[in-house]
């Protein structure tokens, strides 16, 4: 009778996918914040001790969460615990699984660059071996998860440790948010679409007649004066390889500057007294 009145505790296999990898992000974050203070010092003053910093605040997080609360800061952010209190042997193998082992297997892998002799060859070879079978162990285990829904990590389910959520709640699925990330992803795949159709040498040309104060256009050649203190006039910096914008002014620009923008806009005109370029029949350098 107890048995059929017992309800089965359920969380959800996103939920606890998503904790793991938030757990994963706050490591990764709090590395990266220590690193940053190495800018400031000599360069190369953590390159040999990252190892021993990622494992420091990886211990350092797993004492104040697991530890105190039987629950890692991204379960905490789901509002998912662990369903019993882990004992020291069980939270010993858990920190030697989790964070020792890839911290030895980090130095290793750095160690064997520098070795070349048989033993290590064939200590290479076991470790590799080791390597692959927990990944295919990890690889089944992934399997089972996704179709019993306990045991996300396969040191979970080495020490017998399943996920439920602190309260009893139900679980309300909202899709607002769900909503506003396909509009955005939408509105993001429309603007990189209609982005490169767009003339946009047209469209400032456009925006600056209407806001610049209009000049009279000569139908008269103009002489030009070059000087070392010259500057294009569409890009406002010392000319390379100067040329005449139109004949029919006096303003020079760079070469560059004249022909993408010509190119980009067949009515291309001076910007600074509204004459059209006359970049695409003939186009006079300058010299001092």
């Amino acid at each position: 009778m107890a048995e059929k009145n017992k309800v089965k505790v359920f969380v959800p296999r996103i939920t606890q996918l998503d904790a793991n990898e938030f757990e994963n992000e706050i490591h990764s974050l709090l590395k990266s914040n220590v690193l940053d203070i190495g800018k400031f010092l000599q360069p190369g003053f953590f390159n040999n001790v990252k190892p021993e910093i990622e494992l420091c605040i990886k211990l350092l997080v797993f004492k104040y969460s697991l530890l105190q609360t039987n629950s890692t800061f991204g379960q905490q952010l789901l509002n998912i615990q662990y369903l019993e209190k882990i004992s020291r042997r069980k939270a010993v193998l858990f920190a030697v699984l989790n964070y020792i082992i890839p911290y030895m297997k980090n130095k290793y892998d750095n160690a064997v660059l520098k070795w070349n002799n048989e033993n290590s060859n064939n200590l290479k070879k076991l470790v590799d071996k080791l390597e692959v079978t927990v990944k295919i162990c990890q690889f089944l285990n992934l399997m089972v998860f996704l179709k019993e829904g306990t045991y996300p990590k396969l040191v979970d389910r080495l020490l017998g440790i399943k996920m439920i959520p602190k309260t009893k709640l139900n679980r309300n699925v909202g899709y607002s948010y769900m909503t506003r990330e396909l509009l955005w992803h939408g509105f993001m795949e429309f603007f990189m679409f209609v982005a490169p159709l767009i003339n946009y040498q047209y469209l400032k040309r456009k925006i600056h007649n209407v806001f610049s104060i209009k000049q009279n256009k000569n139908t008269v050649a103009e002489s030009v004066v070059y000087q070392l203190g010259s500057v294009c006039s569409i890009c406002k910096e010392l000319p390379i390889y100067p040329c005449r914008i139109s004949m029919y002014c006096g303003h020079i620009a760079c070469y560059y500057c004249v022909k993408s923008n010509s190119l980009a806009d067949h009515d291309f005109a001076c910007p600074s007294c509204g004459s059209k370029s006359t970049a695409n029949d003939n186009l006079q350098f300058l010299t001092h």
